[in-house]
């Protein structure tokens, strides 16, 4: 028996947006910065119940505007593919983090959340990017807060650990409390 594939170890990149034609393809709606995705892997999970679940792709046709008309296996009509629309749409880690250096935001879903001054904060919920301005959601004393992902506010990063630590602007956190 196949020990289930670990969500820890995959990162979101989009969804399945909706149904695309008669013949089951699905229009995928992917992160910028994921096209090479495309090119790289052979199949993509879609989150069921709470599990990633891969599908192989047979035909993918890049589109405008971070968007893939995707033809899975085994999903051969529009009502079979009309059940996945709106699914979370992931990639093993693998493909996305080539070396420990490179990392799309995206991935940091999970990871504990460290600052320099006042330690562990918590687990990375959401990542959101607003007009450009990525924030994340972390559970902080008991309290949802959001904070911004800023490259100049990394300090450390270990994606084995699956840990991050952040150098937060002194008056950061008076804002939350």
């Amino acid at each position: 028996m196949r020990n289930p594939i670990n969500k820890n170890n995959c990162t979101e990149i989009g969804y399945v947006k909706k149904t695309h034609g008669i013949s089951g393809d699905l229009l995928i709606n992917f992160e910028e910065g994921f096209e090479t995705i495309f090119d790289d892997a052979e199949f993509l999970f879609f989150e069921i119940d709470g599990l990633p679940v891969p599908f192989f792709m047979e035909e993918i046709e890049l589109r405008d505007n971070n968007a893939a008309a995707v033809k899975f296996s085994f999903i051969e009509t529009k009502e079979k593919a009309q059940y996945y629309v709106g699914s979370k749409v992931l990639v093993d880690n693998i493909l996305v983090l080539p070396d420990e250096n490179t990392f799309h935001f995206m991935m940091l879903k999970g990871f504990t959340l460290f600052d320099s001054t006042r330690g562990k904060l918590g687990s990375i919920r959401e990542i959101d990017d607003y007009s450009g301005n990525i924030v994340l959601t972390v559970d902080y004393q008991k309290e949802e807060i959001l904070l911004p992902l800023n490259e100049d506010l990394i300090m450390a990063f270990d994606q084995k650990k699956r840990t991050i630590e952040m150098d937060f602007p002194q008056g950061l956190f008076d804002l939350s409390e």
